[in-house]
């Protein structure tokens, strides 16, 4: 463990340094940070802008991971005290215990620490996108996108401040998250770790995880990725080319960051795709010009996996490592992911030593990453929450109702829902006994396909169902990809009053995740056939990473329900859903489509309404982006402004009564949307621009108020700049709608 003497041997280093500027002649002394930078030899300078994989110092035996854990000390020292190395991340293969992450953490620790001739701590960064992830036992929140789908910022905030303190029991103060990317390609294999297609909803679900990251009582620092674009691919595959317009970028991608950036930001990191022709990792332009100077960020800037030789390798914008590293320091990147050996330290030193690249450069840098390890304490003895936090019965409850308010019923027909236990029910599908399909990738292993996350003792969907009928029956039928013995599942089938069919995706991620088609496998129609043409009702629950095409067997159920990644919870969620324990109260945070090549958002033009009819027939999804049902129903009316006319300056207030006209209490999700008539860029034809989420007992109503500066409808002009034109808009929430006037 560190000790106090850590902090004494700073506080000397800075006196120290800062007598000697007073005799040059200097009147103000230096800053802590400044002091330690002052300190550091060249290489160790260097050494700061790398991070390695632990891989590299993890002894295996026969290719296996010992139990426990060693590390390779040798390599420790040679990193730490020979060169300087600034920050280690990644896990080992699969998620660690608390001991493992003990020992591997403290180790680091102590060959950083001045006693063994350490300079700086070393700091530990993980990706941890849906709870601590790669810590074994923790507490696994539905991913981003079913996260989105409650329409509840607190929520989302109570997910972030429960993984940074268990993230900090295992003693990792750096997190790769918040996704921050804008997902308007539903083919995208990271679609589902993003809050979906939105710009309005990413900004403020995204500033909601960034405070319960960096704001809770024990916070990481979080990173947002992927900047700048990242969730728009061309072709929907991954580290892809992205064609967006800088208009379109400013717009609709660029906001999530900058808002996230007002809430103190710590670190972002760049994305893997190119623009335009040119990688965002050398893209001075998006990086330097826009991020740090217009946008004011100066925390650390991180590079994905091995980004820097991809410049080379993959975009083929520089000729060797050497000349990719000057272009992305020159770019303004702070720190390398290199991952696994130190080319990117020896082809930098040679870059200062040639005069290509300036000391001076690489100060800027190193006070940045200095800055970061300071803010989280790194420099005093590091300090853990109390072990009896993790994983505890309230944080399983903070993920419980994340799933429960994300699970979104789309379709409802003659209320087949909620189930009737007493009801003899027939389950089947490929997800429906899986706690893989529940969580999905970055689930204690990188893809989340391996057994490992199956061995954790929460209930599947079948157990879960069990619980309230214990007479259901159930067969797998298929796997995702394989036809199974489907004679046999139209035999319990038929035998049946009500089936439930669970289908899904195989959960992936990055590269291996990339898909050709949206369409949901053969395998798993073939299953669906054969229990819909019995004429049964049928009970449709979708666990999968994006909006899979269903429109061959949507319109035959009788019911359907989007699931998402739900996490760890989700199948005892499931089960308090369809018996009608609980309400359901999700909404779409994406258009849902009903063709592989009819991929709109919600926030599509006028002039792709217009269908082949030449009438408005020209958008027709699946389900529109915020739909979603309940088990009551909720009525609105007198939708009302405070004014007929505003000026630029002006706010808007808009109030709307809300009835729960069913017969049990409900959440609804009041959306506000505007639409400017007329403009000089073609506008959308509705945007997002206000929510609330609310509950209501039965028969009960509500005033719900909305503030909504005139602002806050503004758009990225022929100029590139944001500008509000005078004219007419039209606000719209539910059926009802309000014109009004912008003068002047």
């Amino acid at each position: 463990m560190r000790t106090p003497s850590f902090f004494l041997f700073l506080l000397l280093l800075w006196i120290v340094t800062a007598c000697s500027s007073a005799d040059q002649g200097q009147s103000e002394p230096r800053t802590e940070v400044d002091s330690i930078l002052q300190s550091l030899s060249l290489e160790e300078k260097i050494g700061q802008m790398a991070q390695l994989n632990v891989e590299v110092f993890v002894n295996r035996e026969d290719g296996k991971l010992p139990n426990p854990i060693r590390m390779d000390t040798a390599k420790l020292v040679e990193a730490i005290q020979t060169r300087g190395i600034g920050s280690i991340m990644n896990t080992a293969g699969q998620a660690l215990t608390l001991k493992d992450w003990q020992y591997i953490t403290e180790t680091i620790e102590y060959y950083a620490a001045p006693a063994q001739g350490g300079k700086v701590p070393v700091i530990y960064a993980i990706d941890a996108v849906h709870g601590a992830n790669y810590v074994a036992g923790s507490t696994l929140f539905p991913h981003q996108l079913a996260m989105a789908a409650t329409w509840n910022d607190s929520l989302v905030r109570r997910m972030g401040e429960v993984t940074a303190l268990e993230s900090r029991v295992a003693g990792i103060p750096w997190i790769f998250s918040p996704i921050l990317d804008v997902a308007r390609q539903p083919l995208w294999v990271q679609f589902f770790q993003t809050f979906g297609e939105d710009s309005y909803l990413t900004q403020r679900m995204g500033t909601a995880l960034t405070k319960g990251y960096q704001e809770s009582e024990w916070p990481v620092a979080a990173c947002a990725k992927h900047f700048v674009g990242y969730g728009f691919p061309f072709t929907g595959k991954d580290r892809t080319p992205v064609q967006i317009g800088e208009r379109a970028l400013r717009e609709l991608h660029l906001p999530a960051f900058e808002a996230s950036i007002h809430q103190g930001l710590r670190s972002i990191m760049i994305g893997s795709n190119e623009l335009d022709g040119v990688p965002m990792l050398a893209n001075e332009y998006w990086v330097q010009e826009v991020l740090r100077e217009e946008i004011g960020f100066d925390g650390v800037l991180l590079s994905d996996w091995a980004d820097v030789a991809h410049l080379s390798d993959w975009h083929r914008v520089a000729k060797d490592t050497l000349e990719a590293t000057r272009m992305a320091i020159e770019a303004g990147l702070d720190m390398a992911m290199i991952p696994n050996d130190y080319s990117f330290c020896d082809d930098l030193l040679q870059l200062i030593k040639d005069g290509t690249v300036s000391e001076f450069r690489i100060d800027a840098s190193v006070r940045r990453i200095l800055q970061l390890k300071w803010d989280m304490g790194l420099f005093d003895e590091m300090k853990r929450p109390n072990p009896d936090a993790f994983a505890s019965t309230e944080h399983s409850e903070a993920a419980y109702e994340a799933a429960v308010e994300g699970i979104t019923l789309l379709k409802n027909e003659n209320d087949i829902l909620p189930l009737d236990p007493a009801e003899h029910i027939f389950l089947t599908g490929p997800t429906a006994h899986s706690l893989a399909h529940l969580n999905g990738s970055w689930s204690r292993t990188w893809q989340g396909t391996d057994t490992v996350i199956g061995k954790e003792g929460h209930p599947r969907v079948y157990e879960a169902m069990r619980a309230f009928s214990p007479d259901l029956i159930y067969l797998e039928g298929s796997s995702v990809e394989e036809v199974g013995d489907l004679d046999r599942v139209h035999s319990q089938a038929k035998a049946s009053s009500v089936i439930v069919l669970c289908l899904g995706e195989t959960p992936a991620t990055e590269k291996p995740g990339d898909r050709r088609d949206l369409t949901i496998s053969d395998a798993q129609l073939a299953l669906a056939d054969a229990v819909l043409d019995l004429g049964k009702p049928v009970v449709l629950v979708l666990l999968q990473d994006r909006p899979q095409i269903i429109v061959e067997i949507a319109d035959r159920c009788a019911a359907v329900v989007m699931a998402y990644r739900p996490g760890n919870e989700g199948g005892r969620v499931l089960a308090d859903l369809l018996f009608g324990e609980r309400n359901f109260s999700g909404r779409l945070p994406f258009t849902y489509p009903s063709s592989v090549n009819d991929l709109m958002t919600y926030d599509h033009k006028f002039a792709e309404t217009i269908g082949p009819d030449w009438g408005p027939t020209g958008f027709q999804p699946q389900w529109e982006f915020g739909h979603g049902l309940s088990y009551t129903t909720f009525g609105y009316e007198g939708l009302s402004l405070n004014k007929e006319a505003y000026s630029i300056e002006d706010t808007m207030r808009v109030s709307i009564r809300v009835k729960n006209a069913g017969g049990r209490e409900g959440n609804e999700v009041v959306q506000v949307y505007v639409s400017d008539e007329i403009a000089s860029i073609t506008p959308s034809i509705k945007r997002l621009r206000e929510f609330k989420k609310i509950r209501l007992q039965a028969d009960a109503e509500r005033t719900v108020h909305f503030s909504i500066p005139i602002s806050a409808l503004a758009f990225v002009g022929l100029n590139n700049e944001w500008t509000i034109e005078p004219g007419w808009f039209t606000l719209k929430v539910g059926s009802l709608e309000e014109r009004f006037e912008v003068i002047d």
